[in-house]
C-alpha cells in the first residue's frame, strides 16, 4: 500500500517526463545563511545589531549602523558526516569542501542634515544555502523492492520512460502475457536481497546584494535590500539491489541511477528598521518578500541489470524543463542589549509559512494545472515554522572579542508527518581581533539534524543523522 502521507523526500514520477516535487520546494525555501565569521559565531542573530554585512540578508537596516566604510570577505572549510541506519545496518559517508560564502563592501556617506547622520550603500553576496552532502544507505535481507513500485505503476498504466521503461528494457520487469500483468522475480522468490543507495549533492544558493540604509540621529535606522539569488544544484543517485545470497532464481542485481541539475535565478526585496528606545537597547523588524525564481531542470535516469538470461543497460531520454517557483515571505523580529563597551546579547526570531511555496509555468501562455498536484502537496505536507537565533559577544579589551551562538530551525513538515520533529540545531563559537582599521574573525560552527527518508515508496524508513562542521575566517578593512 502506498504511504504517500509519509513520503516527503522522493516522489516517483508518472507520465512521460520529469517533474517538480515538494523536496525541490524545500530546497528553495529552507535557508541556512552563511555570511561573515562574526555573524556565524553569534548564531546569525544580527537583526537588531547591524554593523555586519550579513545583516543585509537579515535586516537591511543593519547596513545603516556602519560608521565607516568597510570591505571584507570570508573563507570557509566545511565537512559533513551523514550517518544512516537502515534494516539494522549503519553506514557513514563524508564530504568536505572549501569556498568563499561571503564578500561585502559598505560605503558610508556622511550627511550635513541635522537629522540624518549618514547614508550607506552595501554591495556583495551572502550564501543562503549549501547543498554539499554525500549519503550512503545500506541494508541486507530486505522485505520489499523498488521493483514492487514499478510493478504497481505499470499495472495501473502509470508508465514512465524514466522508471518503468528502464526496468522493462533491462529485463527486471517482465510481462506475463497470460495474466496480462507485469511482475518481478524478487517478489516471487520472497525477497532477502541486499540494498544500497548512494546520493551525492553539490551546489549552493548565493544572494547578490544591493542595499541602502540611512542613520537617523544614531537612534533610528531604515534600510532596504534587493537580492538576486543564483541557484546551482546537482544531485546524482545510485540505487542497487543485489541477490548476494543466491535466493532468487533468475535475478542477480540491478543498478538504477538518476541525475538532476537545477540552475536559475531569483529576485526578492527586503525592508527593515532598527530602533533604539534607550542607548543600550536595540529593536529590529524586517520583512522579506518571496523570492521569485525562474529555473531550469535537466534530468535523466539510467539502469543496468544482471540476470541469468544476460546483462542489459538502458538510459532514459534527456529532460529539459523551464518553470517558475516562489517561496514564502518571511518576517523577522529581533532585539539586542549592549552592555557598555564590554559585550552584548542578541536574539532573532524568524517566521515563515512553508506551505505558501508555489510552482508555476515560466511563460504567460503556460498551463499552471501541470503543477496542481505538487502545489497541493506543498500545502498539505508543510506548515509554518519559527527559527530562533541567539548570540553573545564579550570584549575583555577594545581589540579582542569572544563570541558564542545557538540556532534552532523548526521542522517545516506538518505535525502528522514522519519528519515533523526533524529540527536543526547549530552551536557556534569564535574570536575576533581588530586594530588600526584591520580586523580578523575566526569561528567554529557545528550543525546537527536527525530525519528519516524512504529509498522508495514501499521501503522501510532509513534514519539519518547529519553532523556538519564549519571553520570560518573573515578578513576585513575599515576606512
Amino acid at each position: 500500500m502506498k504511504r504517500l502521507s509519509y513520503i516527503l523526500l522522493f516522489v516517483l514520477i508518472s507520465g512521460t517526463s520529469w517533474g517538480q516535487n515538494i523536496k525541490d520546494a524545500l530546497n528553495l525555501s529552507d535557508y541556512r545563511i552563511q555570511g561573515t565569521a562574526r555573524s556565524a559565531a553569534m548564531g546569525n542573530a544580527f537583526g537588531a545589531l547591524g554593523g555586519d554585512f550579513t545583516s543585509a540578508s537579515i535586516n537591511p537596516a543593519g547596513i545603516g549602523v556602519f560608521r565607516s566604510s568597510e570591505f571584507e570577505f570570508t573563507l570557509t572549510q566545511g565537512s559533513t558526516d551523514m550517518d544512516a541506519t537502515y534494516l539494522g545496518n549503519k553506514t557513514t559517508a563524508s564530504r568536505s569542501w572549501m569556498n568563499m560564502p561571503n564578500m561585502g563592501y559598505v560605503a558610508t556617506f556622511k550627511s550635513n542634515s541635522p537629522s540624518v547622520v549618514s547614508f550607506n550603500i552595501g554591495l556583495g553576496y551572502n550564501r543562503m544555502k549549501d547543498f554539499n552532502t554525500r549519503e550512503i544507505i545500506r541494508g541486507d535481507n530486505a522485505n520489499s523492492s523498488m521493483l514492487d513500485d514499478f510493478v504497481e505503476n505499470a499495472n495501473q498504466n502509470n508508465w514512465s520512460d524514466y522508471y518503468e521503461e528502464l526496468a522493462w528494457e533491462t529485463g527486471v520487469l517482465p510481462f506475463d502475457s497470460i495474466s496480462g500483468t507485469y511482475w518481478n522475480d524478487i517478489n516471487n522468490d520472497g525477497y532477502g536481497q541486499s540494498q544500497k543507495k548512494s546520493i551525492i549533492r553539490k551546489g549552493n544558493i548565493n544572494e547578490y546584494i544591493f542595499s541602502m540604509a540611512a542613520n537617523f540621529n544614531n537612534r533610528f535606522y531604515l534600510g532596504a535590500t534587493i537580492g538576486v539569488q543564483d541557484v546551482y544544484f546537482k544531485e546524482s543517485t545510485s540505487f542497487n539491489e543485489d541477490d548476494r545470497n543466491n535466493n532468487i532464481a533468475i535475478f542477480n542485481s540491478y543498478d538504477f541511477r538518476t541525475y538532476q541539475k537545477t540552475t536559475g535565478t531569483g529576485i526578492n526585496f527586503k525592508i527593515g528598521a532598527i530602533y533604539k528606545p534607550i542607548p543600550a537597547l536595540r529593536l529590529g523588524l524586517s520583512l522579506h518578500t518571496p523570492t521569485y525564481y525562474n529555473l531550469h531542470d535537466y534530468f535523466y535516469t539510467g539502469m543496468n541489470s544482471s540476470t541469468e538470461l544476460g546483462d542489459n543497460e538502458w538510459n532514459s531520454p534527456y529532460s529539459n524543463y523551464n518553470y517558475d517557483f516562489h517561496n514564502p515571505m518571511e518576517a523577522i523580529i529581533s532585539a539586542a542589549y549592549v552592555i557598555g563597551n564590554k559585550g552584548l546579547i542578541s536574539v532573532d526570531y524568524e517566521y515563515k509559512d512553508y506551505s505558501n511555496g508555489e510552482f508555476s509555468s515560466d511563460n504567460w501562455n503556460g498551463d499552471d494545472s501541470d503543477f496542481d498536484d505538487v502545489n497541493s502537496d506543498i500545502k498539505k505536507y508543510y506548515q509554518a515554522a519559527g527559527n530562533l537565533h541567539i548570540g553573545g559577544e564579550f570584549r575583555p579589551n577594545q581589540n579582542f572579542s569572544v563570541r558564542g551562538g545557538f540556532e534552532y530551525y523548526q521542522s517545516p513538515y506538518e505535525s502528522s508527518q514522519i519528519n515533523s520533529d526533524a529540527n536543526t540545531k547549530t552551536y557556534s563559537m569564535g574570536i575576533g581581533w581588530q586594530m588600526n582599521g584591520f580586523f580578523a574573525d575566526l569561528t567554529y560552527k557545528n550543525l546537527q539534524k536527525k530525519s528519516y527518508i524512504y529509498l522508495y515508496d514501499s521501503a522501510d524508513a532509513a534514519k539519518m543523522k547529519m553532523d556538519r562542521d564549519y571553520l570560518m575566517m573573515t578578513i576585513g578593512f575599515r576606512f
